[in-house]
């Protein structure tokens, strides 16, 4: 499954602030809609988290962060059509 585009895979994530990970309306060539998930931990504690996925006006998704050391795990997946395979890609980050 091909994404042309929308889907922004960030070189690294800044320690406080904002991110664009996903452009809006981004479609694979099957016409599925990609999604995205963020997983943000503690270095020292895994049981809370750090950061959220903002979807802004326009539509596309942002990764914001406040200012804390991080392990991020960001998440790119589609469902699988007709005759495509589903899409997935991820990316793990330290911050």
């Amino acid at each position: 499954m091909i994404v042309a585009g929308g889907v922004v895979v960030p070189k690294s994530i800044p320690l406080e602030g904002k991110r664009l990970v996903l452009k809006a309306k981004t479609v694979t060539n099957a016409g599925q809609k990609v999604k995205v998930s963020a997983k943000c931990t503690s270095r020292n504690r895994g049981d809370l988290t750090y950061c959220r996925l903002i979807r802004t006006s326009g539509g596309s998704t942002v990764l914001k962060t406040y200012g804390y050391h991080l392990k991020i795990r960001l998440v790119w997946k589609a469902p699988a059509a007709n005759g495509y395979a589903a899409y997935k890609k991820v990316k793990y980050y330290t911050n």
